[in-house]
């Protein structure tokens, strides 16, 4: 019989794709799409490979949010990342700040005005809770 080798270790930064992944699939539970599709899907339609793009953004960032790569462990096999887990909640990291971060990368991209415009008009301004 084959050992398996298991290690839980704390993220890196590096494990950016996987954690903006995570991030993704956790929003969508047992639904093809979920609320970060949803909030983007109207600047962004079936075009998963920019969610994960603004998400990793958000999973690099500085800002301490709940997103954040330092707020995750990842499990391995056999050395390869094989789960997840986000270890904060909203007392170590205020939503307020998660707000600010989506709203500074959501200004970054480029997009154009009415795009943005359209964003806050659907959801409000992120930055109010």
């Amino acid at each position: 019989m084959e050992r398996t080798e298991v290690k839980v270790r704390r993220a890196v930064k590096e494990d950016a794709p996987l954690l903006a992944w995570a991030v993704l699939e956790s929003t969508r539970g047992h639904q093809a799409r979920g609320f970060m599709d949803v909030r983007f899907s109207f600047l962004l339609p079936e075009r998963e490979d920019e969610v994960l793009r603004v998400l990793r953004q958000m999973v690099e960032d500085d800002a301490p949010t709940c997103v954040r790569w330092d707020g995750f462990l990842v499990a391995e096999l056999d050395s390869q990342a094989a789960a997840v887990l986000c270890c904060c909640g909203p007392r170590e990291k205020p939503f307020d700040e998660y707000y600010a971060l989506v709203e500074r990368v959501v200004a970054s991209q480029g997009w154009p005005a009415e795009w943005v415009d359209s964003l806050h008009q659907k959801y409000g301004r992120l930055t109010q809770v």
